[in-house]
């Protein structure tokens, strides 16, 4: 998990954002219970390779389980 999700930061770095999303796909796939801001921050990242792929619907998509993710976990008046 840590390794992939590193390897995927280290592409989203250089702008290669259609394997970064690739591998952020498989660490929320494999994944799926853990709700944690971690979690959250990897939606985020998904959302932002589907954005610069113009994959819009899927970028707001990803966006919003991170938010939704991130609003229960964190304490009220975080946000």
């Amino acid at each position: 998990f840590a390794q992939t999700l590193q390897k995927a930061d280290s592409l989203f770095q250089n702008e290669n954002y259609e394997e970064a999303g690739i591998l952020y796909q498989e660490v929320v796939d494999n994944t799926k219970n853990l709700t944690d801001s971690l979690f959250a921050t990897t939606y985020h990242k998904l959302g932002v390779s589907q954005y610069y792929l113009f994959q819009d619907q899927a970028a707001i998509n990803s966006w919003k389980l991170a938010l939704k993710i991130r609003l229960q976990t964190l304490p009220k008046g975080h946000i």
